[in-house]
């Protein structure tokens, strides 16, 4: 079977490559084959049987090729149509000039390089120029003479050779650029899918955390904070954490109905409103995550501040960000609060998650502000860029412009030619025409973009060419030189035009084919056909080939943008779905006990010390539970997760803050694991107090237990333990001879760089 040429696509460059290849030629052959038809059509009735035959064979092979382009055969379907074209020119003679020689044996020869193997590749020129040049030698009648007509066709056949050599090094170079490319971008995408991977494992997991701490953690802190809880707004609180797992509809996204919903799901009587003067539209997740913080705030306000009277305010900000503010007239906060899981997960990293950011200040008089500052809000008129994958580069524009480029080269011969006259406006249009070489042939060495204005000015040195060459009296052997320098002039103009924008191009085209045409026509009629075949080469042809190389390369660019955005989704959903099966692992046996004694005290159940002690040890291995990913989770904060899970099964009561440390794997020293489970094992009054976090160079682990517990694990105030390379401090309090008295424990361990890429892991997630 034959190879498609997608087949053959190693990465989204080479494959782009390869498409815009695939476009030049169909483009360039279906270009050529017209004018080819036109000229054959101008003088059918005289031509030979033979050659109306190699013609119609021509035409059709390279039509069949073009509905097979797709495959690599296809593409050489065109070359061998165009060559079975070119081969009439060596049909008897006795036919008018129709065949365009030159430009069939040029565009064979610029395919051919670009579909066989490069080193392969770089001898067709020689092989194409050597063909023509033999065939030339024959003095063909029916071919239509151009350059080839002029110092015997040596300068044309030379043209064949550099142009051909130019073709084959931009495709060269763009190859190896495009498996470059390739290469990096696929260590790329590796990267990008694992930290899509953890990224959105994180996402899920926090997102988890926030909905289980409002309707759920924030339930039993209430129920255990206060003698005889209000079992109607237990009952209202227990049935929204049911609808939350249900996962009701969320209402629409706009500031207005996001201080209703903080209304409602805060629970709160004491909640005053202050809307902005105009309602504006959100993105769901900050909807949703400024409401958790919201209600978060709120509640912290009414059940630990004791405020009487709490005020929700929005507003936007010039820039467009929403600002949302919750001041209450509480106690406010001690200067020497903890963060517990409230404050890390969901006012701190389930906010950053959607570039917000909280602010927490003390009120003039009395009580607490806290400011939580949002994105921007969307409007009807903001504009979303599409994402995309990598940046674009238009490999068309190089493959087009190389071999004129080579041709152009080779053509200051021709310009030399013209400067030998003794008419001052060949002297001028010479000395112009080897400027505008010098400036195009930099430019595609360079492949630079050229800026639009100086480009403009640049531009019109080889539009003005062809009228320097207007004269009345041109002779068909003026003619012969006329036209290959109208030739390569149009080649420089669409050079710089390539190069630059779509101005520059417009105006020097606009000029150059006016004078053209006027040329055109005041030429001899007899010695017109290779003139004419110059300007539409020029003016037609390559703007065309050129504008729908460069489409195709865009094309396929969005497609592959469209693959890897599809892969990304791909890989969030599959995310996603494992981050759900292990959070339901962690939680689902500590959640479905915790919501089973809040219903029994809603039913009516006494909420005795055994319901309250349970609750109390459900609640810390739900505070572990949805803080630790054992996935992504550093050592640290995973053995802090552990040994909350072993001492709550025995009955221990702790009390769980934020547990975050570094992504650092290495677990840590049996004797160290073993010390803090002796710590933490045995019960203190009040509940003992774990904790983990990292200060970027070291991970640590804190814990706050009795003078029994300080015993039980053999160690003594003040002391200083080493365990390989973790640190273990205990405080050195007066009163140590106090049973009541706690000791703060300290277990540290320096975080240890990744050798493999290089940094250092210092958060829990990436963000």
């Amino acid at each position: 079977m034959a190879e498609t040429v997608a087949a053959r696509v190693t990465g989204p460059e080479v494959g782009a490559l390869q498409d815009t290849r695939r476009w030049l030629i169909v483009v360039a052959s279906g270009i050529v084959t017209v004018f080819g038809v036109i000229a054959a059509l101008s003088v059918w009735s005289t031509l030979s049987s033979l050659e109306r035959a190699l013609a119609l064979i021509g035409i059709a092979v390279v039509v069949v090729g073009i509905v097979l382009s797709r495959r690599v055969t296809g593409l050489w379907l065109v070359v061998a149509g165009l060559a079975t074209t070119a081969v009439a020119s060596l049909a008897p003679q006795g036919s008018p000039p129709w065949l365009p020689l030159t430009v069939l044996a040029s565009y064979a020869v610029f395919f051919s390089v670009l579909l066989l193997p490069i080193r392969v590749a770089a001898f067709v020129p020689v092989v194409g120029a050597v063909a023509v040049a033999a065939v030339w030698s024959t003095r063909p009648g029916n071919v239509i003479a151009g350059p080839l007509g002029v110092l015997g066709g040596w300068v044309a056949v030379l043209q064949i050779v550099i142009s051909g050599l130019a073709t084959w090094w931009a495709w060269r170079l763009l190859s190896a650029e495009a498996t470059v490319a390739d290469d990096a971008l696929a260590v790329l995408e590796s990267q990008t899918a694992q930290s899509l991977a953890v990224q959105e494992r994180a996402r899920i997991w926090r997102a988890t955390a926030t909905r289980v701490h409002e309707s759920l953690l924030n339930t039993i802190r209430y129920v255990l904070s206060t003698p005889t809880p209000d079992r109607t707004r237990l009952s209202l609180e227990v049935q929204l954490d049911v609808d939350a797992a249900d996962g009701g509809q969320a209402p629409v996204p706009t500031v207005g109905r996001l201080l209703e919903a903080i209304r409602a799901d805060a629970l709160v009587d004491r909640v005053d409103i202050v809307r902005p003067e105009t309602d504006a539209a959100l993105e769901p997740a900050v909807f949703e995550r400024i409401r958790a913080a919201a209600v978060e705030l709120v509640r912290n306000a009414d059940r630990h501040a004791g405020a009487s009277r709490i005020t929700v305010r929005a507003s936007a900000l010039a820039d467009g960000r929403l600002t949302l503010s919750v001041a209450d007239d509480g106690v406010g906060f001690p200067d020497d609060a903890r963060p517990g899981v409230g404050l890390q997960r969901v006012l701190d990293e389930s906010l950053q998650d959607i570039g917000a950011t909280v602010s927490l200040a003390r009120a003039e008089n009395r009580g607490t502000v806290a400011t939580i500052t949002g994105p921007r809000v969307r409007t009807g008129t903001d504009r979303r860029s599409r994402p995309r994958a990598y940046p674009p580069f238009d490999k068309g524009r190089l493959l087009v412009t190389a071999p004129m480029g080579g041709i152009c080269v080779a053509g200051v011969i021709y310009f030399l030619l013209l400067a030998s006259g003794r008419r001052p406006g060949e002297i001028v249009a010479a000395i112009a025409g080897l400027a505008a070489i010098a400036v195009a042939v930099t430019v595609v060495v360079r492949r630079r973009r050229l800026a639009t204005w100086p480009t403009l000015l640049i531009v019109l040195v080889p539009a003005l060419v062809p009228w320097l060459l207007l004269v009345d009296d041109a002779t068909c052997q003026q003619a012969a030189v006329i036209a290959p320098v109208v030739n390569i002039s149009g080649f420089c103009i669409m050079i710089l035009a390539a190069w630059s924008r779509w101005i520059p191009g417009t105006v020097g085209l606009a000029v150059w084919a006016v004078s053209s045409i006027q040329l055109l026509v005041r030429l001899p009629p007899t010695c017109r056909s290779s003139t004419a075949l110059a300007v539409g080469n020029s003016l037609i042809a390559l703007p065309l080939i050129l504008a729908v190389a460069s489409a195709g390369a865009r094309a396929y660019q969005r497609a592959q943008d469209r693959g890897q955005l599809a892969r990304q989704r791909e890989i969030m959903e599959r995310s996603r779905a494992l981050a759900a099966i292990d959070i339901n692992t962690q939680l689902e046996e500590a959640v479905h006990e915790a919501v089973g004694i809040l219903e029994e005290v809603v039913a009516g159940a006494p909420l005795d010390d055994q319901r309250r002690q349970r609750l109390e040890r459900v609640d810390g291995r739900i505070r572990a539970g949805i803080q630790v990913d054992p996935q992504s989770t550093g050592a640290v904060a995973a053995l802090a997760k552990s040994t909350v899970d072993e001492v709550s099964s025995l009955g221990v009561i702790l009390n769980v803050r934020s547990l975050a440390s570094s992504s650092d794997p290495r677990p840590l020293p049996l004797m160290a694991q073993h010390l803090l489970y002796r710590l933490l094992a045995t019960p203190s009054t009040p509940p003992a107090v774990i904790q983990a976090f990292t200060d970027g160079q070291e991970d640590h682990l804190s814990v706050v237990v009795g003078h029994a517990a300080i015993r039980d694990a053999g160690l003594h105030p003040g002391d200083t333990v080493h365990l390989d390379d973790v640190v273990v401090e205990v405080d050195d309090e007066s009163g140590a001879d106090d049973a009541s008295q706690e000791y703060a424990v300290l277990v540290s361990r320096p975080i240890r760089v990744d050798r493999q890429v290089g940094h250092l892991s210092t958060d829990t997630v990436p963000r």
